[in-house]
């Protein structure tokens, strides 16, 4: 009779260090998908020293299908990455104001200033809000808005094929 009561305390501590342990797992896992978001940001931003465009961010799947849909082979005629169309490479610069990871999804508010110089009292930094899929490849661009379009995925994906194409 006496082992019972120690066989349950032996077996109720593996099950509260078995749960501590999980419990541990997401708070980790959440410290190193926020710096994987964080460095997949900065190398599509980082890309604009370089070069411009969708060329800079990898898409997720869906997102790579829509985006290919809309613009049926053609190109945008402005950059949903900064809401621009031209920018100067040498003053480009990002700011990620904030950054959240939930399961497999990551949304970042990032503003952008393309380096032009502006009006007086106007801010040169325009807000984008950037959604990340977890993807077997690593966290990948699923979406992306700013004021203009909150989402440019459901904008394409409302439109007809072909529609989002620049002259």
């Amino acid at each position: 009779m006496r082992r019972t009561p120690t066989a349950i305390i032996v077996v109720t501590l593996g099950i509260l260090m078995a749960s501590a342990a999980h419990a541990a797992t997401p708070a980790q896992s959440s410290a190193a998908d926020e710096a994987a978001v964080r460095a997949e940001i900065a190398r599509g931003y980082d890309a604009y020293g370089t070069h411009a465009g969708d060329e800079s961010f990898k898409l997720s799947p869906d997102f790579q299908r829509v985006w290919n849909r809309a613009l049926a082979g053609g190109d945008l005629s402005f950059d949903p990455f900064c809401g621009c169309q031209e920018f100067t490479r040498e003053k480009f610069r990002h700011r990620i104001v904030s950054l959240s990871v939930n399961g497999s999804r990551a949304v970042a508010d990032v503003d952008v200033d393309i380096g032009v110089p502006t009006d007086p009292g106007v801010s040169p930094w325009g807000r984008h809000r950037l959604t990340f899929a977890r993807t077997p490849e690593g966290w990948r661009l699923d979406d992306i808005g700013d004021v203009s379009y909150p989402s440019l995925k459901t904008a394409m994906k409302a439109d007809e094929p072909g529609s989002w194409a620049g002259p």
